[in-house]
């Protein structure tokens, strides 16, 4: 690949500069509505305000971007913009209240804090046993996003559930319905902050919501990720923290934050998820559809989407995997799963084998799509949160790996099979929704009908991951 012209460099250069000015200009702007100063302070922890605000105003979002470049450069600006400028009003918070105060002894009000869909949930299961049986007496709260909060309640560790919609597609992934206003956000802060939590665990990568959130509830504690943005914002509250590992294993990363205390983590790794009662039925009631129409043998469950469009196997394969399994198997049936964006894909499903497939994509709710799997013998789909809460309920999977990494996110124990091929790729960012593969789902391709028919036989029968043959 050939470098670019010195001339296309310069130009590069001085849009850079421009762009900066601008954006120092924004930026200053914003202080003065907020009401906060650009220079001023006084004490160590506001005189490192006071250099960010100026560093800031001189160099736009550059020190932003330069510190969580993947997530600025997906997100609309407008989301960005968002969050730096209500963290300088919660840095004016800390500037006039001071640090946490400090105590010792053991955390009496935890607040986990866990923003990720229903997979990053269970995934965080092991953490929460773990906790309640060191900390037995202790209040453990747990923040998350509407989009899991009704699973979170169902954990016998958790006394509450705070739902939280930061306004980042990252984790809404475009739907804005139950996000707050700019003073809904700073209200939610307020009123966790004077709780007093003795000790936040936060469980994603410390993006800039993320810090948002710790610096607005400021704990005298708090667990995580080191921030990418070092000494940027200065730390209101005793930070525990370690490198981020992309590879490891994840509820084993999520557990091993508790040795940042001193305390063993343990090798209870088993995932979590609990059904209510209605769920419990509704699975049921669809398997009972299925029976009414003749279906006498295993069900599988079928989810061909994926919260990233690239992490899907092609839909005509699943059509040509139930229509070989349909025609060899005369009494199994199908349970197709998905959002209601993935309708259309479940109905291309359901005409492969008619009367033996039922179509539940974008019917369901998420507990009811819980149910469904476990009424289900076997799972079979994408990387996807369903995979994992087949895999917290006990069901054999046959999981499809592709962009993302199995050895943080495939499901452990010989139940499972975990179907991945390593191909060269010019690299994507799956976590994204508005993240683009560059090389039309290579990865995803490489995986072929026979080798998923294969290990389903092999789940079908009984057998374990050691059977099935994965690239």
């Amino acid at each position: 690949m050939s470098s670019p012209r010195p001339g296309v460099v310069m130009l590069r250069r001085v849009a850079a500069r421009i762009r900066d000015r601008a954006e120092g200009a924004l930026y200053q702007a914003g202080l003065r509505l907020l009401g906060v100063p650009v220079d001023g302070g006084e004490g160590g922890e506001a005189d490192s305000g006071s250099r960010r605000r100026q560093r800031l105003a001189r160099e736009g979002l550059g020190p932003i971007r330069e510190a969580w470049w993947d997530q600025t450069r997906l997100e609309p600006r407008r989301n960005t913009w968002r969050y730096v400028l209500m963290m300088e009003m919660v840095e004016d918070w800390n500037r006039r209240e001071g640090p946490a105060d400090q105590r010792e002894g053991d955390p009496e009000r935890i607040l986990v804090l866990q923003l990720g869909h229903i997979g990053d949930l269970v995934h965080t299961t092991p953490l929460l046993r773990r906790l309640r049986g060191v900390f037995a007496g202790s209040r453990i709260d747990m923040v998350t996003g509407p989009w899991t909060a009704d699973a979170a309640r169902l954990l016998p560790q958790v006394n509450e559930v705070i739902a939280y919609c930061p306004d980042i597609e990252q984790l809404h992934r475009g739907d804005r319905r139950e996000c707050r206003s700019r003073l809904g956000e700073l209200s939610l802060l307020r009123m966790l902050r004077d709780r007093e939590y003795d000790l936040l665990v936060s469980c994603g990568p410390t993006n800039l919501v993320e810090l948002f959130f710790i610096h607005g509830v400021r704990p005298r504690r708090w667990l995580g990720v080191a921030s990418p943005a070092g000494d940027l914002y200065p730390q209101w509250s005793q930070a525990l923290t370690v490198t981020y590992d992309s590879r490891e294993y994840e509820a084993r990363r999520l557990l091993a934050l508790l040795e940042l205390l001193g305390i063993k983590a343990g090798d209870d790794l088993d995932l979590e998820l609990h059904l209510d009662d209605a769920a419990r039925r509704y699975g049921e009631e669809a398997a009972g559809r299925l029976r009414r129409l003749g279906v006498g043998g295993p069900l599988i469950a079928v989810v061909p989407g994926a919260g990233w469009r690239w992490r899907r196997w092609p839909v005509e394969r699943y059509a040509e995997l139930i229509g070989r399994i349909a025609a060899r198997r005369r009494d199994v049936g199908f349970l197709v799963l998905g959002t209601g964006t993935e309708r259309r894909l479940g109905g291309r499903l359901a005409a492969v084998a008619p009367g033996r497939v039922l179509n539940l994509a974008g019917r369901t709710t998420l507990l009811e799509a819980a149910g469904v799997v476990g009424a289900a013998d076997v799972f079979v789909g994408s990387d996807s949160g369903l995979l994992h809460v087949a895999a917290a309920l006990g069901k054999p999977t046959v999981g499809l790996f592709g962009p993302m990494d199995p050895r943080r996110w495939a499901p452990r124990g010989g139940r499972h099979a975990v179907l991945y091929h390593r191909v060269e790729c010019r690299g994507c960012l799956p976590w994204h929704p508005r993240s683009r593969c560059r090389d039309d789902g290579a990865c995803m391709r490489a995986i072929g009908v026979e080798e998923v028919e294969h290990a389903l036989e092999v789940m079908l029968e009984g057998g374990g991951s050691a059977a099935v043959a994965a690239g």
